[in-house]
Formats: structure tokens, sequence, C-alpha cells
């Protein structure tokens, strides 16, 4: 089972630094909200709810918000969905859990993203 989990949370890394390499030739995007009293756009909003729904443990609500709201034409909602899946690669295994997430869903998520997007990972 340690395998397995350490294989696919090897291959989320490869998956998101193949999105940030490819569309915006960082190794790993991070988004940044508008510096203070700068306004919000609609990925900042977006960004923050989804922020207070992952700490509030609802991932899978946010997830489905990040895919709902999603635009293919804007590649900040690439940026924004890049972050929100690091970020949640990011957490311990058990928050995941508890929360009825899996470290596979979040590489489904980025595969979901990529397609999107118009992008296909490497195998």
């Amino acid at each position: 089972m340690m395998f397995k989990q350490d294989n696919t949370k090897r291959q989320i890394q490869n998956e998101l630094q193949f999105l940030s390499r490819t569309m915006f030739k960082k190794d790993l995007v991070k988004y940044q909200l508008p510096p203070d009293g700068a306004p919000y756009g609609p990925t900042d909003t977006l960004y923050e709810e989804l922020d207070r729904l992952t700490r509030n443990g609802e991932i899978n609500q946010a997830e489905n918000l990040l895919f709902d709201e999603i635009d293919p034409n804007n590649t900040k909602y690439l940026e924004l969905a890049i972050d929100f899946f690091a970020q949640l690669d990011a957490m311990e295994d058990d928050y995941l859990i508890s929360h009825n997430f899996t470290r596979e869903e979040i590489e489904e998520g980025l595969q979901d993203i990529a397609s999107i997007y118009g992008l296909v990972m490497p195998l």
C-alpha cells in the first residue's frame, strides 16, 4: 500500500510539473491573489472559496466547484487548478481520507484539467 501511495504521489508531482512547465514555463505554478486593495477577479474569488471549502474538509465540493467554474479559454483558471491540486497533494493522507478524498482523485483531477486545456499527460 505504501509503495502504491508513494508512486501515486510521485506521479502527481510529475503531472503538476508537466502542466506548469508546458503552460507557464515554471517548475510549479503558485496562484497569486492581487495585492491589498486591488480589485478581485472571478478567479480570485474562486480561489478563496476553494480554500475555505478545503479547510472545512469539503474537498469534493471544492473540486466540483472548480470544474463547474473553469474556463478553458482563460489560463488563470489553469493556474488556480494547478495550485489547488498542489495544495491537496501537500495534505496528509489521513486528512484526505477522513474527508473522503484520495491521491488517485488528485491524479484524476489533474488529468481532467489537462484534457480541458487540450493537453495530454505523458505516461
